[in-house]
């Protein structure tokens, strides 16, 4: 029998206010369905963004470099192959991977 693998979810809201979320104290019921997700899933409170904008910031948090390094640094910029990102890793040891993403 194979053993299960944890599925995994990245949920990466850009210019979302923390203390507009009903899981960050927000007494409003702004975020519902997102409050009783993270009440379940690993919340990570201390993180602080490697950049100030988008396509730095998300090159950093899905390789583990910081932008000073892999140079992707504008809308043209390319990631070097030299740097595997987390889904290249995680197909590495045998899941599926996807990307969504809307503007």
């Amino acid at each position: 029998m194979t053993p299960t693998r944890p599925n995994i979810l990245f949920i990466v809201l850009d210019t979302l206010r923390r203390d507009r979320l009903g899981s960050y104290g927000h007494k409003l019921p702004t975020s519902p369905r997102l409050d009783d997700f993270a009440a379940q899933a690993t919340r990570f409170d201390r993180a602080v963004a490697p950049a100030q904008w988008t396509i730095p910031s998300h090159t950093s948090m899905f390789t583990g470099v910081y932008p000073g390094e892999h140079h992707v640094v504008q809308s043209t910029s390319v990631l070097s192959g030299a740097y595997a990102t987390a889904a290249e890793l995680l197909q590495l040891g045998g899941y599926h991977t996807v990307g969504f993403c809307n503007n």
